[in-house]
């Protein structure tokens, strides 16, 4: 738990993680940036810095940090929030709180940053579609990119990233076939196996959607 002080105001924060993550190497507590210290917008006079976890752990503004031996549900971190059903939801699903965890994670995920939806290319030309991909420290082990709605899959070239919380980037050479359309869609798997759903995941707050990128082109 964090504890948060701002002029007259007194917030208790919860960043539940575990002890573990905390005892990482590159898990921070932050008073500076670039050279310089940090403002306010960027959580001065402390914040944490805990790479590969959700946001929700980042905690700025800290004055003080307690350690409990329980779930801190604190402002903002109760009920439903940042927490993912354990077991799948359909829209229209009873919710039961109780078959809820807290994220600790940021699932496998990859999109592509060299071109967008309505982007124009002509019919066998060749494009270089790239972008990035990440998951929870753990090394991307897949990249694929389907030209025919995920019938058939071509694998991407992965770039070695510099640390093993930083983005992997991804290439992969293609040539528009036909005119038309050109849907392509990218999917992601990690070095333990866990992938990219292709349809999204039952989910009442929305958090941590990680389904396939999907990218309409037009070849002329």
């Amino acid at each position: 738990m964090a504890v948060v002080e701002r002029r007259d105001l007194v917030v208790s924060h919860s960043a539940d993680g575990g002890v573990n993550p905390a005892l990482q190497p590159e898990c921070l507590l932050a008073f500076a940036m670039n050279g310089e210290p940090l403002t306010p917008d960027h959580g001065a006079p402390l914040r944490i810095v805990a790479p590969g976890y959700p946001g929700s752990a980042w905690q700025k503004w800290l004055t003080g940090i307690e350690v409990l031996d329980h779930v801190h549900e604190g402002r903002g971190m109760s009920g439903l929030d940042y927490r993912l059903p354990i077991d799948p939801l359909c829209p229209g699903d009873p919710i039961d709180p109780t078959r809820f965890e807290i994220i600790r994670e940021k699932p496998v995920h990859a999109i592509v940053s060299s071109h967008e939806n309505g982007n124009v290319v002509h019919r066998g030309q060749a494009i270089r579609i790239e972008g990035w991909t990440w998951a929870h420290g753990t090394p991307n082990a897949e990249v694929a990119i389907s030209m025919d709605q995920g019938a058939h899959w071509q694998r991407a070239s992965l770039i070695a990233p510099e640390g093993s919380y930083s983005w992997t980037r991804f290439s992969l050479p293609l040539v528009a076939p036909v005119t038309g359309q050109l849907a392509l869609v990218i999917h992601a798997t990690d070095a333990k196996g866990r992938q990219q759903p292709l349809e999204p995941r039952g989910n009442p707050r929305g958090y941590c959607n990680n389904m396939c990128q999907r990218l309409q082109m037009a070849v002329i």
